[in-house]
């Protein structure tokens, strides 16, 4: 999250209203000339920074909450552990989606690759977590049930 640390500003700014600044302007012959350029208007020129940073800054929250929830919660709620899945598809279906934005416009994205390939791993890790925990409530509620 440290590395694409400006899309949590560019966050945090939404959440507070405060103007987020790119410290770029449009060029002199568009229609905007001299207006600062929005984050999400960067384009390949610049490398398409707000998709790059927003992939991998939500591949960084993934993984917060995946430590969140083996810490706390893996061998005791099978609904937690499923609900981490589902956001780790959903950010690592993001990060394919930045790969192939950024791929068909000539750019390789080093990290958004990264995190799409971690987050593959961390999806199967937790499918099998998930399916582990399932089994232990199952096991538990029968043997709880025979005494």
């Amino acid at each position: 999250m440290f590395i694409a640390g400006r899309y949590g500003t560019y966050l945090l700014s939404l959440v507070t209203h405060e103007p987020f600044h790119t410290n770029v302007t449009w060029n002199p012959n568009t229609p905007k000339a001299g207006q600062e350029v929005g984050y999400w208007q960067l384009d390949a020129s610049f490398g398409f920074p707000a998709w790059t940073e927003a992939s991998v800054w939500l591949f960084g929250l993934a993984m917060v909450f995946d430590a969140i929830v083996l810490y706390f919660a893996a061998g005791k709620r099978a609904w937690l552990v499923a609900v981490v899945l589902a956001l780790t598809i959903l950010v690592t279906a993001f990060n394919a989606f930045v790969c192939a934005k950024l791929f068909s416009n000539n750019i390789t994205p080093l990290m958004s690759l990264l995190a799409a390939a971690f987050g593959v791993y961390m999806a199967i890790y937790q499918w099998r977590l998930f399916n582990d925990v399932r089994a232990a409530q199952a096991f538990s509620d029968r043997s709880g049930r025979a005494a």
